[in-house]
């Protein structure tokens, strides 16, 4: 992955009223107190900026705002150490003593009667896309959504593109010690103006892909303007990103391809082989795209039969939905029922579809624990999630009734394979999942296959298996550094959820991760990650190859030396 860093130097000669020493007096007695400036990369006093002061070692938190020159005060702070982090829209969230992105912050450790001044931090300013969307003639195209995304891994090491973080939604970093990527949240989108210009702004450091797609076409319904990656591909996979450095401003021009538009037509059957019921929904989504407005949205005629007007080349999930509850929709014997399948639409017409709706599948299981059992079963969760980031399954529909006390529990509404994540309560981990006496635990299952209800069996263990250990701080001076633990074996097909993590390193260089399934694993020093590069395959391999390797018996507590090497 890449990693980016900021020389501060240049910016801080260029603003000579920005304190670099801080200073510590002790005029009388009382809580302690916190003062210093707040500069952004472009040398001005950084007004209104949320500075936080967060406790290390507790969840105590305040926050103020800068003044008019860009001051701070934190009063009667009680003494601890303590993270000061600054933020405001449309810039990076940086802490004092930071000095690239992602990177680590300075531990300030208050006393009592004691007050700090100089405490200053640089506010470096968001990355930002700009540029100009037109069609094939070169006039600009109005209204048209600019995505900017990034290529993720899914928990079975599938890339694709996924919706960035901006830093406008930036979450408090909680008195974490590096502050770095924190994952893949919405928000990464412009419109184009009537130039047919955009800007896509309060980005972090890194690579995207961009794409434009119009919303408004021409009365010729045979040809559209289609989604167009940079530098002018219908393809993703054949995009070149757009690299962006700290606070780097980056233009690029884009012209959106004229395509040729397709006819989607079939026919849908319910579970007795009849023809679904006249005015019955059924959508087709686009799988690559993150607007979800694009999807189209029909209702079924006569007969079962379907036709999509205009579709645009790419990949999509044809999806049947049942009526809306209500007296003025004919009622489905047996209750609602669901259809989904993918298509590829590459140019021409895809006809003579045929799906055949079913009914939703009911999940009834029971957890039972291998050791003492605890006191209650509150503390436990269990979610089904989509085995496929591409497979659209009206989750809506899900709905989770109360455990028992016995651990009995029932999940109901679930359309298309899934997968069960199990969240242990404290002191237990899972040991294993069947689904009608098949070995589900890391792999996805299919209940409709099973009828309108399969029995689940949940088995956890209070033999919690432990990996810690301590990294020396001389080795902490990695932007960002975590340990990356990865499993020399994960099953063929299975989701690596349980067998991949990045452990945050704490502010004493301390780390622990728990529940890991018995094996032999690697460990690493690395830089920051975000969220799913983890699960990245050559990352992984290249962990194997580096990393320390150890053995985790069931219940076992190992101790780690973590090696200081990071992956490139």
């Amino acid at each position: 992955m890449p990693r980016w860093h900021l020389a501060l130097v240049a910016v801080l000669v260029a603003a000579p009223a920005f304190a670099q020493n801080p200073t510590r007096d002790r005029p009388g007695a009382g809580g302690g107190s916190l003062r210093g400036r707040v500069v952004t990369s472009d040398g001005i006093p950084a007004r209104q900026v949320d500075v936080e002061l967060s406790a290390v070692e507790s969840k105590r938190r305040q926050t103020v705002s800068t003044d008019i020159d860009g001051n701070y005060t934190f009063a009667a702070v009680p003494p601890g150490r303590y993270l000061v982090t600054g933020r405001k829209i449309g810039y990076l969230p940086f802490a004092y003593g930071q000095k690239s992105y992602p990177g680590s912050a300075e531990i300030i450790t208050i006393r009592a009667d004691e007050e700090l001044t100089g405490f200053d931090i640089l506010l470096p300013r968001g990355s930002a896309i700009t540029g100009r969307l037109a069609n094939e003639y070169g006039e600009p195209v109005l209204h048209a959504t600019v995505a900017v995304m990034k290529f993720g891994y899914t928990a079975t090491g599938q890339r694709t593109l996924q919706v960035p973080r901006t830093l406008d939604w930036a979450s408090p970093a909680s008195g974490a010690l590096m502050f770095g990527p924190e994952g893949f949240t919405s928000g990464a989108r412009a419109v184009t103006d009537d130039l047919g210009q955009f800007r896509v702004f309060g980005l972090e450091p890194g690579e995207y892909i961009v794409s434009g797609t119009a919303s408004e076409q021409g009365p010729d319904r045979s040809a559209t303007l289609a989604q167009t990656f940079y530098p002018g591909t219908p393809n993703a996979s054949e995009a070149v990103p757009v690299r962006l450095g700290l606070a780097e401003e980056a233009t690029i021009q884009l012209q959106l391809l004229p395509m040729r538009l397709a006819r989607v037509s079939g026919q849908v059957f319910d579970s007795r082989g009849r023809p679904a019921a006249y005015g019955l929904p059924i959508t087709l989504r686009p799988q690559s795209s993150p607007m979800q407005g694009m999807s189209l949205g029909i209702n079924m005629r006569d007969g079962g039969e379907f036709t999509f007007e205009g579709v645009p080349p790419g990949d999509y999930t044809l999806l049947v939905s049942p009526f809306p509850p209500g007296d003025s929709f004919p009622k489905q014997p047996g209750g609602p029922e669901f259809a989904s399948t993918s298509l590829t639409v590459a140019g021409g017409d895809v006809t003579d579809v045929r799906l055949t709706t079913g009914p939703a599948t009911t999940i009834t299981g029971r957890v039972t624990v291998e050791g003492a059992s605890p006191a209650s079963f509150a503390q436990l969760d269990i979610q089904p999630v989509l085995a496929n980031r591409t497979e659209q399954v009206r989750v809506a529909l899900f709905r989770r009734d109360e455990m028992r006390s016995d651990g009995a529990f029932e999940l109901g509404g679930i359309i298309g394979p899934v997968m069960l994540q199990v969240s242990a309560p404290a002191g237990y981990m899972l040991k294993s999942i069947t689904a009608g006496g098949i070995d589900v635990t890391d792999a996805p299952f299919d209940p409709m296959t099973h009828g309108v209800s399969v029995d689940v069996r949940i088995v956890l263990t209070d033999k919690v298996t432990v990996v810690a250990g301590t990294v020396p701080y001389e080795r902490l001076n990695i932007a960002g550094a975590g340990v990356l633990l990865v499993a020399d074996a994960i099953p063929p097909g299975a989701s690596s959820v349980r067998y991949v993590r990045f452990v945050p390193i704490q502010p004493d260089g301390r780390f622990e991760a728990r529940g890991f399934p018995p094996g032999r694993y690697s460990a690493v020093l690395i830089g920051a990650l975000e969220s799913t590069a983890m699960f990245d395959p050559q990352l992984q391999e290249r962990a194997r190859l580096q990393g320390k390797t150890f053995l985790l018996r069931e219940g076992e507590r190992v101790s780690v030396d973590v090696p200081a090497r990071v992956g490139p």
